[in-house]
């Protein structure tokens, strides 16, 4: 909305701009309409907020024109991939998963050489490996 009238307009942008603080809205300031979005000090937009004062305008703009809609259509048509982070923690649950199942075959394989019955060190090495394994290593 293009601001006609103000008096003492203050507004919080933050969903636009990620800015915390109010800002102050005025009819005088002659900044053009391609400044950056904080930057434009006689438009209000849709999803802001009205901290402090009033004021009236006429609309400029609606439904995807506006930043509100351009963010929305931007977020639309983003796809969701994995962050380095979680491809690193993939590859690490592997590498951990391979260890304790080795483990548990040192155990098995330990046990049933001293002699303890082959049933009891299977479901030993079965239950350790269940225990240990994280469960989103489960999956592959």
């Amino acid at each position: 909305m293009r601001l006609l009238e103000v008096a003492a307009l203050q507004t919080q942008e933050a969903a636009l701009t990620g800015e915390s603080a109010a800002v102050r809205k005025s009819v005088d300031a002659q900044i053009a309409d391609a400044a950056a979005l904080g930057d434009r000090f006689t438009m209000a937009y849709k999803g802001t907020l009205v901290v402090h004062g009033r004021a009236r305008g006429v609309v400029a703009a609606t439904a995807w024109i506006p930043n509100s809609g351009r963010i929305a259509q931007l977020l639309h048509g983003a796809e969701e991939g994995k962050t380095p982070l979680q491809n690193g923690w993939r590859v690490s649950e592997k590498c951990w998963a391979i260890v304790v199942l080795a483990l548990c075959a040192v155990i098995f394989v330990t046990g049933v050489l001293r002699g303890e019955p082959v049933l009891l060190m299977l479901l030993t090495a079965i239950s350790l490996a269940v225990a240990a394994i994280p469960r989103r290593c489960r999956r592959w």
